[in-house]
């Protein structure tokens, strides 16, 4: 262990080896109802540009500017164009179950989500194998009534997620 007198010294020694690289500077610890390190003393410190060195100019940590305004789910969405262009699938697919759904048994219905849409391929999602296979034999009539409505889809796929 250093003794106080000897950690100066040593120090004094590398201050007369490289005396540009040395500024002395005071840090004040909190005391009794003062701010402690927390309440962000730190930002009267200053700090230098050069790797190293003790601070020599004054640095302040600042905020980003914060937005004012709350944008909705929607609005957010719409000024980002990946997402607007996710939520335009979304929407067809959806749109594209409610052109069906009379098409399928009430029974079966809950049992069916509307799944992602790729160009013109349209998927479905279902909760069982046994869903899948009834599904199934309504596709050709989905796809008629998809085209009559104007819908382009070259190909439906059901796809058995469990729940």
């Amino acid at each position: 262990m250093v003794s106080d007198n000897g950690a100066q010294h040593e120090q004094d020694g590398y201050k007369q080896a490289c005396p540009d690289q040395f500024v002395t500077t005071e840090v004040k610890g909190p005391t009794s109802g003062q701010p402690s390190v927390r309440d962000n003393d730190v930002h009267n410190l200053t700090f230098s540009n050069n790797p190293g060195t003790l601070p020599k100019r004054p640095y302040r940590m600042r905020n980003a500017p914060r937005l004012h305004s709350m944008l909705s789910l929607a609005q957010a969405v719409g000024e980002a164009p990946s997402l607007a262009a996710l939520q335009e699938r979304i929407r067809a697919s959806q749109q594209c179950l409610q052109i069906v759904r009379p098409l399928i048994p009430s029974t079966l219905r809950q049992h069916i989500k509307a799944g992602p849409m790729q160009d013109t391929e349209w998927c479905i999602l279902v909760t069982s194998a046994a869903a899948s296979t009834k599904l199934r034999q309504l596709l050709p009539a989905m796809q008629q009534v998809l085209t009559q409505n104007g819908v382009q889809v070259s190909a439906i796929r059901i796809k058995v997620q469990m729940a």
